[in-house]
């Protein structure tokens, strides 16, 4: 559970200080330009999720991350032994799911702040950042799973004598 906690306790304190940096130092509206053309820092909130769907939905999505919370806390201690990646992926989610969460809670929204520039795309933060690169690497750690599971597979159906000429 270490790394779990590690990753998921970063992911969330990233997140809480980028938004308490935004909110005091941004009126809402207000867009900083970080990277011309490429990246701004834009003070935004959402009521809905991504996209901004489902405005007004906030019991839903109380709900939901709470649900999820617990499934990837469930997860994390049955994993507890796994692969690295896989402990990343989990506490990334965990931090996503936990930062956005935490601001429904306070304040019945979702401080989003970071706007790219170069290709159309709603204002996200840094929970949601986590949430995509935690299911990416969950996608990863599924294919790196069937690998080895096919591996060995492969190896157990070899002859003796073909698994004793396989290097390890």
């Amino acid at each position: 559970m270490g790394l779990f906690l590690i990753v998921a306790i970063l992911g969330w304190a990233l997140d809480r200080v980028s938004k308490y940096w935004i909110m005091f130092h941004l009126t809402l509206g207000e867009q900083v330009t970080v990277v011309p053309g490429i990246l701004s820092f834009w003070s935004t909130r959402n009521t809905g999720a991504a996209f901004g769907i489902l405005q007004q939905a906030q019991p839903l999505f109380i709900t939901i991350a709470t649900l999820i919370s617990m499934a990837l806390l469930y997860a994390a201690w049955h994993w507890r032994h796994a692969r690295p990646l896989l402990r990343i992926a989990l506490g990334l989610l965990l931090a996503g799911a936990v930062g956005n969460f935490v601001d429904r809670v306070l304040w019945g929204e979702v401080v989003d702040f970071i706007a790219v520039q170069f290709v159309r795309f709603p204002v996200f933060n840094i929970a949601d950042t986590c949430v995509t690169i935690g299911a990416i690497l969950l996608f990863l750690s599924a294919l790196q799973n069937d690998r080895l599971s096919e591996q060995k597979a492969s190896s157990s159906s070899m002859p003796e004598q073909a698994r004793e000429d396989t290097p390890q």
